[in-house]
């Protein structure tokens, strides 16, 4: 397993760095049939690929786990090539040489140079496998894990084809949104000014456009995926065919939520609210009716009798406390990710609302106090000391990536009053060193790291995880980090090693309550306000 996930490390590494220098959209024209069937198809070629890995390894882990694990167990035991590995390095930069010489040639790209490109990137892969394992290793694969790679390139296709196509149904649909809008905000104002050749609607002091891009479409495929990969992993779990019409449901709502969103848009500006319309509201009201429709679809699949398969047993749930376990775990994590959405909605520019999120999270611990008082809090010396390391690390990553992040605290906190500025500042205090770690740490080490060993988490010990687990999970919590998503892994990575090694998830909340705190304490103390 180390091996394997070594090799996708390189892999997404190399890639991140191919992209960073090489872009697709800036191959020179030409009229030679390779350098356009390169600048036609490459870009989709790579998604697919990715998309084709990814889906891979998920369909696999999550229902053929025995069979992969006894692969991987088996291949582990053949030797690492050392010279296919220095080979695979070669053949990288080469690939690299040409993708630069390719794309920035000022004469235009050449036949020659686009079959040299290819043929580098084709041998880049086909190393990076066999100097991974042996070719007779890989071949045993496709033996062990059955169809399911059949199953991942079908839907990592149909993704691709849907970014592709689904666009074509943007300017249609998005007339249908605009004739929406108007029947939902003419009971409200006065006079609507309707402008059908631009698509503008609005009143005498506020006004919107609808481009095809709010139409709702690229919504309503991210749902489309997301159900029919839900629906296809629990199908056991689902009565079908009276499942499937989840998905048609629940692309209705959401291009009505999505009409919905758009006069609400208007009204909220027609209103005064300016800013917060054009800003906090139109950046993330959309994103909250998108979760809010794939977690009730992902709620009715489970709950509604006539769509849910008959069950003898929950196994995350506690039947004689009744207390749902991923609800105990997840819910912290998602109360917060839901107070920060409407708190981003609901204001402009400088988010006042921040409180919001620490309120979700009290509410979620006053639901189930008696299940987070009995846990394991304890922490010893070891807690503190590895968020001193994270904070050292984070402030390392950020001066060597941009210099040390000075910025003015923001004006609009600044001018407020005394009790406006001071209360706010509690809360994101409070939220930072209290609300966040808990939450975080709730989620990634005290849930997916085991669940990713074991579909009954909650009855494994604290301290037992997988290689698999302490990767994905550092990684995916990264990921929510953004642009620092390095300094998030490896503090990801920190936290979760500090956890498993006594099984205690007091160590970790404690460990991330201190980098948190000495992160604010820069932001206050050295005015270091791009870290908030």
């Amino acid at each position: 397993m180390r091996r394997v996930l070594f090799l996708f490390s390189v892999f997404a590494a190399e890639l991140t760095l191919l992209s960073f220098l090489v872009d697709g959209s800036r191959l020179p024209g030409t009229d030679d049939f390779l350098p356009h069937l390169l600048a036609v198809w490459g870009a989709g070629t790579t998604r697919f690929l990715v998309s084709f890995v990814a889906l891979g390894v998920t369909f696999t882990y999550l229902r053929k786990r025995a069979a992969l694990q006894g692969f991987l167990d088996h291949s582990a035991q053949a030797p690492l090539r050392i010279s296919m590995v220095a080979l695979h390095a070669a053949l990288f930069a080469g690939l690299l040489a040409a993708g630069l010489r390719l794309y920035r040639a000022d004469a235009g790209a050449s036949a020659m140079l686009t079959a040299a490109f290819l043929a580098f990137a084709i041998a880049v892969l086909v190393s990076g496998f066999v100097a991974a394992l042996p070719k007779a290793e890989w071949r045993k694969l496709p033996r062990a894990v059955g169809p399911m790679w059949v199953y991942a390139a079908g839907a990592a296709l149909a993704a691709v084809a849907m970014t592709a196509g689904w666009r074509a149904l943007w300017q249609p649909a998005s007339l249908v949104t605009y004739s929406i809008v108007q029947w939902m905000v003419r009971p409200f104002v006065g006079r609507l000014i309707v402008e059908p050749s631009t698509m503008l609607l609005a009143t005498d002091r506020f006004g919107v456009i609808v481009t095809p891009a709010c139409s709702g479409m690229e919504g309503i495929g991210l749902l489309l995926l997301f159900g029919g990969v839900w629906l296809w992993l629990y199908r056991r779990e689902c009565r079908f065919p009276q499942a499937l019409l989840l998905l048609p449901v629940a692309m209705v709502l959401l291009f009505l939520l999505n009409s919905a969103r758009i006069a609400a848009l208007l009204l909220i500006g027609h209103a005064g609210a300016k800013q917060i319309a054009a800003d906090g509201f139109h950046s993330q009201a959309g994103w909250i009716a998108f979760n809010g429709v794939a977690f009730g679809l992902c709620i009715a699949a489970g709950r509604i009798p006539w769509l849910a398969a008959a069950r003898e047993d929950d196994p995350v749930e506690d039947a004689r406390a009744g207390i749902n376990k991923v609800a105990l775990y997840i819910g912290p994590m998602v109360a917060i990710l839901a107070g920060g959405m409407l708190a981003r909605a609901m204001t402009g520019g400088f988010e006042w609302m921040y409180p919001l999120r620490v309120v979700a999270v009290c509410a979620v611990f006053l639901i189930y106090r008696r299940a987070y008082f009995a846990m394991d809090w304890r922490a010893t010396w070891r807690g503190p000391a590895a968020g001193v390391l994270v904070f050292a690390l984070w402030m390392g990553l950020e001066r060597a990536m941009g210099g040390w992040p000075v910025a003015s605290a923001p004006a609009a906190w600044l001018n407020s009053g005394g009790m406006a500025r001071w209360g706010w500042l509690a809360f994101r205090l409070a939220g930072a060193v209290i609300a966040v770690p808990l939450a975080e740490e709730l989620a990634f080490r005290g849930y997916l790291i085991r669940r990713l060993v074991a579909e009954e988490f909650d009855k494994l010990p604290r301290y037992r995880f997988t290689t698999w687990g302490l990767v994905v999970s550092s990684l995916l919590f990264g990921a929510m980090h953004g642009s620092r998503w390095l300094a998030g892994t490896l503090a990801g990575l920190v936290y979760a090693l500090i956890f498993v090694r006594r099984g205690r998830l007091g160590e970790a909340v404690v460990a991330h309550a201190v980098t948190n705190a000495l992160i604010a304490a820069a932001v206050l103390g050295l005015g270091w306000w791009k870290l908030w």
